[in-house]
């Protein structure tokens, strides 16, 4: 029976709804008419346009990555034919599939494209049955009908190929569906191979290990073209396998090859082919082209050749194979010289990690570029060139030269998604960019970024990226647009002339989400979850794992589940820093300076910041009320990681749509939006959110800055210094100790010093730690106040509190100041039981007198004449 359906408009897959390439139309005689045309693009609107309507459809065009195929008839009394369901088992969990208005058929949305001049099935039998498939000029009519286990749009063109080439004709005279010759004379090779691999890829009957090897897939399925098509004559498929063979890369011996396609046509599947592990030779190599450098005796001019040919190795070198171009090519990074090579990971084949370059493979890199020459006179009294090895020295001076003249092009980065450029330029085309000095290598097509996008435009795609989240708990609506902010800062970090926040995933439990929300995200700009860190407070460790981190270019951090409070030097400096330079790890050399593009984050339940950290950081908080989170169901995206990936080509342009428009509308300026060290972070990425109409993901910094754990503790300390020091003559530590030691919180003169000893010291009161955290709190505000220390008798410091702005501070140096005989206002006046201690009082801590000083926010000093004894007093006017 037919699967279960829904009839939900919304269930349409965000990659057709984010398009705008929808069409209404109406029934007329029988006909689906369109209110519009499918190769006009300008009579197409967006989906949110025409939503509302009954009767819509999706129009194919050749700018989109989708294709539709068209099952008709295929739906007989509720059941369906024999002859579908090996297309329907093909296409499951990798195309959109909705049952059609006439009930009759199916029509599948999958990414792929139609093969040139291939044709669609027409089948005999009961009713019209027939098989149609588009890739542009058509329009999809659009129900939500959608059939059970086809809710997601996936990579199909490899079933579409089988399709075409299982199911391309008819045999009229049986009347039932056949399959004739699709391979006639002349054999076209090319396109032998190309429908044998897309067999493969469908059936998925390669041998386990196998899979990539061109040359055992097609060894291995010649049976499938023994069935499917007139049979090749073991000369033909030999001639072909050893033509292609001798172009491979890692060539196979002719004697395997053989005895596989022998045993492929004997058997009816071949025996593995044995794949070289060695790396590949170049093939067609002609060393002849290279240009020549003499090696004399002025070897820094000889150095300056070498780098100058080595920076042109894979970008203008004819005698190296186009294959091997992008493997040959040296970048320059902090003054080394770095390559980008190959992830071997099977779950992360081809993606690129920029690793520093071995001398070894720069003596290789230096033989490939050039040809060394040494002149020598023969017997005969002439002189010849003869070819020499890069000699020690050379390899050491360029290897370590630390500044290649510009010869060696720079490398910041490698990217997988398309990204937006600082003049809001979108980088789209694969290679390397020299706007950005990064290399963008994507694993599979995005759709092109609109040029001229609309605000309208930019609220469409802010709400498509909202759907990804549409299961987490926020505590505001400023913290989803916080999370939107950590996409689009990852997706868009090129834009961003300056540093990035660290972006903290707060919650008050575990299980809510906090983790899979940086996941999302790092899927969306670099196709795979993010890499997990463990946080460390030693500072020392987490300086080298900074130092790796930016070796590496690693574009994101994702620090896990924080089980102490946050902060430490290392990172508060790398978080406000673009560039970063460190010793390198077991040397007394140093990495040079390094660009520091990384987006940091990091995860934890009911997190503590650093007061210096605390105002580097943009939470992102999660509040579940539920007792266990994890447990819950009923989530609009049950497996999130799998429909982020299926998604991942919409989601991309989406955040890049939003950036775009905002550059397009010359980026104008948000209020509000003044964050110290993250100026250009602010003007662009949370200037484009709040212009499109998202609500600002700044005051979600409250939260860091209420978790602030030192500066209650300051607090703490001002209040039970005050408390201490009456007089404001300050305290010794020595003092401090035999106020608060032996004493329970019912008997002290200073409860809120005692709190503070305990927060600081413990149990056991220990000077040398509790004078050491009142000096890294000298100077810092709080409520008006702060710490200072003065010397006293014997050198011993003496600490106690002024307030801001009092003789000697600069605190408010410019600010405007009044004597206390002059009133606030003209209808003010001091009270009398308020009134400063008359002129002429002794100073309690030379006998001096003291004096009336000058007002600043409702505070007054008493000066002494004679010594630096100043004593605040809180003023108290009353109306007259």
């Amino acid at each position: 029976m037919i699967g279960n359906c829904t009839e939900r408009v919304n269930s349409v897959p965000i990659e057709l709804r984010s398009r705008k390439q929808w069409l209404t139309w109406t029934l007329s005689d029988d006909r689906k008419v369109p209110n519009g045309r499918s190769n006009d693009s300008n009579t197409w609107h967006h989906f949110e346009d025409v939503e509302r309507f009954e009767k819509i459809a999706f129009v194919f065009s050749k700018d989109d990555p989708f294709c539709g195929i068209d099952l008709d008839g295929c739906i007989v009394d509720g059941q369906f034919t024999e002859w579908s369901k090996p297309i329907l088992v093909r296409f499951r969990g990798i195309a959109y599939c909705e049952i059609s208005p006439s009930g009759n058929g199916v029509k599948f949305t999958t990414r792929g494209e139609k093969p040139q001049g291939s044709r669609c099935v027409k089948k005999t039998g009961e009713g019209k049955q027939q098989i149609e498939c588009y890739d542009h000029g058509r329009f999809w009519t659009i129900t939500g009908n959608v059939l059970a286990g086809f809710e997601q749009i996936g990579d199909g063109q490899a079933a579409v190929d089988w399709l075409l080439v299982t199911y391309l004709e008819k045999d009229s005279e049986q009347g039932k569906p056949s399959i004739t010759s699709t391979f006639q004379q002349p054999v076209n090779y090319d396109e032998l191979y190309k429908r044998c691999q897309a067999y493969v890829d469908a059936a998925g009957q390669a041998v386990e290990g196998e899979r990539n090897h061109k040359a055992f897939r097609l060894a291995g399925n010649l049976r499938a073209i023994d069935e499917n098509g007139r049979r090749l004559s073991e000369s033909e498929i030999l001639d072909y396998v050893l033509t292609w063979n001798a172009k491979n890369l890692s060539p196979i011996s002719d004697t395997e090859i053989k005895e596989a396609v022998a045993s492929s046509l004997r058997n009816g599947t071949a025996r593995p082919i044995k794949e070289s592990k060695s790396i590949p030779t170049f093939k067609n190599y002609k060393p002849n082209e290279r240009p020549r450098v003499e090696v004399t005796l002025t070897e820094g001019y000889v150095a300056d050749q070498v780098v100058e040919h080595l920076g042109k190795l894979g970008w203008d070198s004819p005698w190296i194979q186009d294959a091997f171009c992008e493997i040959v090519k040296v970048y320059s990074r902090g003054g080394s010289l770095v390559h980008a090579i190959e992830n071997e990971d099977p779950n992360n084949l081809g993606q690129l990690s920029i690793r520093p370059l071995p001398a070894a493979i720069t003596r290789e890199r230096i033989t490939q570029a050039c040809e060394l020459i040494k002149l020598v006179s023969n017997n005969k009294g002439q002189t010849e060139e003869v070819p020499i090895r890069p000699q020690k020295w050379l390899i050491d001076a360029v290897h370590q030269r630390g500044y290649y003249c510009g010869h060696v092009k720079p490398l910041v980065g490698v990217i997988q998604a398309p990204t937006i450029r600082a003049d809001g330029s979108i980088l789209q085309t694969p290679g390397y960019d020299e706007a950005t000095a990064l290399l963008y290598r994507p694993a599979i097509a995005f759709p092109s970024v609109p040029e001229n996008p609309t605000r309208e435009d930019a609220q469409r795609a802010f709400n498509v990226l909202c759907e990804v989240v549409e299961d987490f708990p926020f505590l505001e609506d400023a913290d989803r647009t916080a999370w939107v902010a950590m996409l689009l800062s990852m997706i868009g970090r090129a834009s961003i002339a300056g540093c990035v926040p660290m972006f903290a995933i707060t919650a008050n439990i575990r299980g809510a989400g906090k983790s899979l929300l940086v996941d999302a995200s790092s899927i969306v700009a670099y196709g795979r979850i993010a890499a997990r860190r463990t946080f460390t407070r030693d500072d020392s460790e987490l300086r080298k794992a900074i130092t790796a981190i930016a070796l590496e270019a690693v574009p994101s951090v994702l620090f896990d589940n924080l089980d102490s409070q946050l902060g430490g030097a290392a990172l508060d400096c790398v978080l406000t820093s673009e560039s970063w330079t460190d010793r390198v790890l077991g040397s007394s050399k140093t990495t040079g300076e390094l660009p520091m593009r990384t987006v940091w984050s990091i995860t934890g339940n009911n997190m503590s910041f650093g007061s210096d950290v605390a105002r580097r950081v943009l939470p992102i908080r999660l509040q579940s009320d539920l007792e266990t989170p994890e447990n819950r169901s009923g989530f609009v995206h049950p497996d999130l990681i799998e429909w982020v990936r299926v998604n991942r080509p919409a989601l991309a342009t989406s955040a890049l749509t939003i950036l775009r428009s905002y550059f397009v509308a010359g980026c104008p300026v948000q209020i509000g939006g003044e964050w110290g060290s993250y100026e250009a972070w602010s003007r662009v990425i949370r200037g484009a959110l709040v212009w499109c109409g998202a609500a600002d993901p700044l005051p979600t910094r409250k939260t860091a800055t209420e978790s602030d754990d030192t500066k209650n503790l300051l607090g703490m300390l001002i209040t039970g210094i005050e408390e201490a020091d009456p007089d404001d003559v300050g305290v010794t530590v020595k003092e401090i100790e035999r106020l608060v030691s032996h004493r329970s919180d019912e008997t002290t003169p200073c409860p809120t010093l005692l709190e503070a000893v305990a927060e600081i010291c413990g149990d056991r009161f220990n000077g040398k730690r509790f004078g050491k955290k009142l000096k890294s709190f000298i100077g810092r505000t709080w409520g008006g106040r702060k710490i200072s220390r003065e010397p006293g008798r014997g050198n011993v410091s003496r600490w106690s509190v002024k307030t801001v702005g009092s003789v000697g501070m600069s605190g408010f140096a410019n600010s405007t100041l009044t004597r206390v005989s002059e009133p606030k206002t003209p209808d003010m006046k001091l009270s009398k039981s308020n009134q400063p201690n008359p002129p002429n009082q002794p100073c309690p801590k030379c006998k001096g007198v003291l004096k009336t000083g000058f007002e600043v926010l409702g505070w007054v000093n008493l000066e002494c004449t004679f010594c630096d004894y100043i004593k605040p007093v809180e003023l108290n006017r009353v109306q007259v």
